[in-house]
């Protein structure tokens, strides 16, 4: 007879060796009053609500934005790994069910390209990039963009993925913090 499965505090399961018995904690190590969770590990994971939603609501930006992650290892967990050691906002349980988030400054790419760095002083956007372009770029084709960034930027080289975004912080009437995004991605520089 083969018997497996759990009949009041006991699990049973078979193994090549024989039938197992092993008893069942009354209380995991995460709930119930004997719970050994410390401060910091509460803590900790109280913060994972706004990543987790950040991330839901931007993850088409970061596929292929972390080069440097394992091969077995997906975007979110590559995210989640970079950005939870520092991360310094935690959603109460509502504003987590409901899709709330609070922008942070987390780092949402790691490559081998040099950092780009943008500031945004007296309503215009500063920007390491160098452009030939004046006023918007929503008239330029991106073949047009591709030819001009390679050409002014030394360190940018063809196949290079850009992806520009903006995104914008607002708290919903019901006082749910929220966010809009808006991008602007040269999926890859094309050569001159």
């Amino acid at each position: 007879m083969k018997l497996t499965g759990r009949v009041g505090a006991y699990s049973y399961y078979t193994t090549t060796g024989g039938r197992q018995i092993a008893r069942v904690a009354q209380n995991s190590s995460n709930y119930g009053e004997s719970a050994t969770r410390t401060e910091a590990q509460q803590n900790r994971r109280s913060k994972w609500g706004n990543l987790v939603n950040f991330y839901k609501l931007n993850k088409t930006f970061f596929r292929r934005a972390f080069e440097s992650k394992n091969s077995n290892q997906s975007d979110y967990n590559k995210f989640m790994s970079v950005n939870l050691p520092t991360a310094r906002v935690a959603l109460t349980k509502n504003d987590y069910s409901l899709g709330g988030c609070v922008l942070d400054g987390w780092r949402v790419s790691e490559g081998s390209l040099r950092g780009i760095t943008d500031s945004y002083k007296a309503g215009q956007l500063k920007s390491v990039i160098e452009c030939s372009f004046s006023g918007a770029l929503t008239s330029k084709t991106v073949g047009e963009l591709s030819t001009d960034l390679l050409a002014h930027n030394s360190f940018l080289m063809a196949g290079d993925q850009i992806t520009y975004v903006y995104w914008r912080q607002f708290v919903t009437v019901d006082r749910v913090p929220r966010f809009y995004s808006e991008y602007m991605r040269v999926h890859s520089l094309l050569s001159s």
